[in-house]
């Protein structure tokens, strides 16, 4: 069916244990070795569920945990992270913490490339005892009947509206009403329960809203049960209410839709945000619209409720499912004449434009459009056909006209095989799809094959592109021609050289394709290949810093710490330094010079691709060192010999020391005041040199200092004394006058002789 319907399939079978993370990988190097034509993922079955953020996208405290996140395989190019921790939920099962395979997004963190649907029908118990294999052959079976238009769908839409489009809750079934693009105008909308009203009735889309917990609405209108036990002929559905958004819960009220019947094909939660499904009025699969829907951040399209690009948004169903199919031709069958082989068929319905025909040498394709229109008959020739085995596929062309336009509408494909007999140039593919090689190797040698024929000489271009690998870091790029001999199908191989990068990094992709065959040779599948280098560097670590936890410096001098750390870091920074500093980031350097005094706890940190290692550092800034003294006491100082003598260094900038040579004798200098002292002994000038000294340096001068000796006696004698008053006996008298050397005049003291002391 989905070959017939233009596609082609890539078929990977997955265990439900795998990590998500590798179902993404083989998703990712399909979509790298075709980036243009890879468009959509189906996932059929227990394929691994994704699961993202923190939060809880109906607005109930309890509901807040990790929500389903299939649009997590659609993103090609996003940063999907599992670092965070969540706490708030009581429940184990639902928090969300560093490593256990949750990742932290509560939105997309780019946009979805990839249109992905999932059908997925385990612990359904309402339906057939849970039989999950019974449930997905019904899907199967619905989604053929569907394509091949064997059951028909009104274009109408039903609208159960259980919040009446109001209760503050922002209109959910808005995204029901805007479906009149798909189905028409307001006559094909009916508004009523879905039970019993589509029992009797069907409908291509059909809305449902209301109060809800995991396995339908609450006020028991609509669940899981009923959609079991009743017909309800729906085909592509939204429902909207609390809980059952998330669609991992057993009996789950969106996935029983998938598994209803007759006709249920798809459901999506749609209110939080609303979804718009309009493309699909132009022919375009349910998953371009779903891929519109979760890119949508309210500018595209301002409708839509909340949420918007939250990662609970995706599809239940076919993504690749059209809502207009054509009838089909039938009964294709072929006949060859030589090197011709004709076509007949059995007529479509609704062929209005007549018929395109396609031949591929697979049955699994790709396939090649071999009519430039379309065929208004039931048969066609194809001449010239090379000799080997080829499918043809017939597909009716019809004129669709639908509510939002016109366009060209082809029906499913109806297919057959023949034969050509006699010589054929063959094909050219790949060996193989997939090959890996270790990083150290040094190359890679790749296979390419013809097959099927080996008339004539052929040939066929290679080249390679890069995957997530880099050419000139990762691999050296390689093209060429490779060519055979006529009669030769031996394999030909060419060589991809493997550069071995020093850098951790995750295994990268190399694509290689074929093209341009020549002589009537055609390409096999497959045509495209990917490489996968093995990385075989050490893990990263992060950095551990190691240098000292403390560094002083001196407010205007110049100041330098080295930031060290093991593990090979690749930046540095620091946050918290003393004014004038900065650091390095390349180097680690912090350097500078302090503008102020002070005590700084700062944070250094050494960075690579593991993470960042921090320190606390404490760095003292002391205050400035001042200059050298000068200094500045008198030039001159005079004192006199046998009297106390004082005089005192003064100097600018805080000496811590002084010094001073030539003192006359008696006289001796105190270092640390600068204070020089003593009781000079003898007469005379002196030329003393003076020193003062701090931690930038000394500075001296000389002073001259001048002793002179005491002041002489005056001695006075008397005579001519009358009368015996003289004493003595001998009538001689004596008066001395004693000077007092540094007191003021007029200071004498007068002694006389005669008084008795």
């Amino acid at each position: 069916d989905l070959i017939g319907d233009g596609w082609s399939v890539i078929r990977h079978d997955v265990n439900a244990s795998d990590s998500v993370t590798s179902v993404k990988a083989l998703i990712k190097a399909d979509y790298q070795a075709a980036p243009t034509q890879v468009k959509s993922v189906f996932l059929f079955g227990r394929v691994p569920q994704p699961r993202s953020g923190y939060y809880s996208p109906d607005g109930h405290s309890d509901h807040y945990h990790q929500q389903p996140c299939d649009g997590y395989y659609g993103d090609m190019d996003g940063a999907w992270t599992d670092t965070v921790t969540h706490y708030a939920n009581p429940d184990t099962t639902w928090r969300n913490n560093p490593g256990d395979g949750y990742f932290d997004q509560n939105v997309f963190p780019s946009d979805i490339e990839l249109g992905v649907g999932r059908v997925e029908l385990s612990n359904l118990w309402s339906f057939s005892g849970g039989n999950e294999i019974l449930l997905l052959r019904q899907y199967l079976d619905k989604d053929h009947k569907f394509r091949q238009r064997l059951v028909t769908m009104e274009r109408r839409c039903l609208i159960q509206d259980g919040f009446d489009s109001g209760g503050g809750i922002g209109s959910p079934a808005a995204s029901a009403w805007r479906l009149s693009g798909n189905v028409g105008s307001y006559s094909s909308f009916t508004s009523g329960p879905w039970v019993p009203t589509a029992a009797s009735q069907s409908f291509l889309w059909a809305y449902g809203c209301g109060g809800g917990g995991p396995n339908g609405f609450a006020n028991g209108s609509l669940t899981s049960s009923m959609l079991a036990s009743n017909t309800v002929n729906v085909a592509f559905t939204m429902l909207f209410g609390s809980y059952f958004g998330d669609w991992t819960y057993d009996n789950n009220f969106m996935r029983s839709v998938l598994a209803s019947s007759p006709t249920g094909l798809s459901c999506s939660w749609s209110g939080w945000p609303q979804h718009h499904y309009f493309h699909m009025g132009l022919g375009e699969p349910i998953g371009n619209s779903m891929v519109v829907s979760q890119n949508n951040d309210g500018a595209l399209y301002s409708s839509g409720g909340f949420n918007y690009r939250a990662v609970h948004i995706g599809l239940m169903g076919d993504p690749t499912l059209v809502q207009y199919p054509v009838i089909p031709p039938s009964g294709l069958g072929g006949s060859v004449s030589g090197s011709t082989v004709n076509l007949t068929w059995a007529a479509s319905a609704e062929a209005t434009l007549g018929y395109h025909v396609f031949r591929a040498t697979s049955a699994d394709g790709p396939y090649t459009r071999i009519t430039a229109s379309p065929v208004a008959t039931t048969s066609y020739a194809d001449a010239s056909v090379p000799g080997g085995t080829h499918t043809y596929l017939v597909r009716a062309a019809k004129m669709e006209v639908s509510p939002s336009g016109t366009f060209v509408n082809l029906s499913p494909g109806v297919f057959t095989t023949v034969t050509v007999s006699g010589s054929s140039p063959g094909s050219i593919s790949f060996s193989s799809a997939t090959s890996s090689v270790n990083e150290n190797a040094g190359q890679v040698t790749i296979t390419v094959r013809r097959t099927g024929g080996t008339s004539g000489a052929v040939s066929v271009s290679y080249a390679t592109s890069n995957g997530t690998a880099t050419a000139g870091s990762d691999y050296t790029s390689a093209s060429g021609t490779l060519t055979w001999a006529a009669g030769t199908s031996a394999d030909k191989t060419f060589t991809v050289q493997i550069i071995d990068n020093t850098t951790n990094e995750p295994n990268e992709t190399v694509n290689l394709t074929l093209s341009a065959p020549t002589n009537g040779a055609t390409l096999a599948s497959p045509s495209t290949a990917v490489v996968t280098i093995i990385d075989d560097d050490p893990a990263v670590v992060t950095p551990v810093v190691t240098s000292s936890g403390s560094a002083s410096g001196t407010v205007g001098q110049s100041f330098s710490y080295l930031i060290t750390a093991n593990n090979g870091p690749t930046s540095y920074s620091a946050t918290g330094l003393p004014a004038g500093l900065t650091v390095n980031s390349s180097t680690g350097l912090i350097s500078g010079t302090p503008t102020a005094a002070g005590t700084s706890t700062a944070t250094v940190r050494a960075t690579n691709a593991a993470g960042t290692g921090t320190k606390s550092v404490t760095i003292t800034i002391n205050p400035a060192i001042p200059g050298a003294p000068v200094i500045n006491s008198p030039g001159t100082a005079s004192g006199t010999v046998g009297l106390p003598f004082s005089y005192t260094i003064s100097a600018t900038n805080s000496p811590t020391s002084f010094a001073a040579t030539g003192l006359p004798p008696g006289l001796s200098l105190n270092t640390s005041t600068g204070v020089i002292s003593g009781t000079p002994t003898a007469v005379g000038s002196s030329t003393v040199t003076l020193t003062a000294t701090n931690g930038s340096g000394s500075s001296s001068t000389t002073m001259v200092m001048t002793i002179a000796a005491v002041s002489t006696a005056s001695i006075s004698d008397a005579t001519g004394a009358s009368g015996g008053r003289c004493g003595m006996g001998s009538g001689l008298g004596l008066l001395l006058t004693l000077v007092l050397a540094g007191v003021g005049a007029g200071r004498a003291r007068t002694v006389d002789p005669r008084i008795k002391r």
